[in-house]
């Protein structure tokens, strides 16, 4: 009986550090829209600049747009969005807890919907790490920025709106994270799996002798 609670013990501990996983809230935008803030209005259908919807499917909410589907799966969720012509508008922002003195990467994907004026520019408190802008309509492309927390324990990350085309300047956003570089998968010690199928016989002789 020790001896599997302290299996379970090892199995748990290594399956926890064994993922650095992110720690936004909702960056696949399956939750649909919550988890973070916009200057945008969210709006069922779009008919104007400075509008966005949490869609399955870029045409359904706006004609016009390219037949694009989200970039985790192809059939669930993404940010549609059509550019507002204001510089500087927050385009999604959330804000997170982080662990002082560690590099972080934040990395996500977007796609060009209507022409190609599409660039947005990433800010962690007040550090602007610089833009990223679509080179093809309705191709996923992927982004990411480094940023050390320094003293930090807490931070806003926030994406801007830099292009201010009122027309073309429409994109969507996808599978947005904020993860701690660094961290490793943790390989089974090789002893493991002798250890299980010891395990394993010691119960089944237990039984038997039951």
């Amino acid at each position: 009986m020790n001896k599997a609670i302290a299996l379970a013990a090892l199995l748990s501990m290594t399956g926890a550090a064994a993922n650095a996983a992110s720690v936004l809230i909702n960056g696949d935008f399956e939750s649909g829209a919550v988890g973070f803030t916009s200057d945008y209005v969210e709006t069922a259908s779009n008919g104007t600049a400075g509008e966005y919807a949490i869609t399955t499917l870029a045409s359904s909410w706006n004609g016009a747009f390219a037949n694009l589907s989200d970039h985790t799966s192809g059939s669930g969720n993404m940010m549609a969005i059509n550019g507002g012509t204001t510089a500087g508008a927050v385009v999604w922002s959330q804000t997170v807890n982080v662990v002082a003195n560690t590099e972080y990467e934040f990395s996500g994907w977007i796609a060009g919907l209507f022409g190609s004026a599409n660039t947005i520019a990433l800010e962690i408190g007040t550090d602007n790490l610089g833009s990223v802008s679509t080179t093809t309509s309705s191709v996923w492309e992927n982004f990411g920025f480094t940023w050390f927390s320094g003293a930090n324990t807490s931070i806003t990350i926030s994406l801007l709106q830099v292009s201010t085309a009122f027309l073309g300047n429409d994109y969507a956003l996808d599978d947005l994270s904020f993860t701690a570089k660094g961290v490793s998968p943790i390989p089974l010690p090789a002893g493991l799996p002798l250890l299980l199928a010891g395990l394993g016989g010691l119960a089944l002789l237990r039984r038997r002798g039951a």
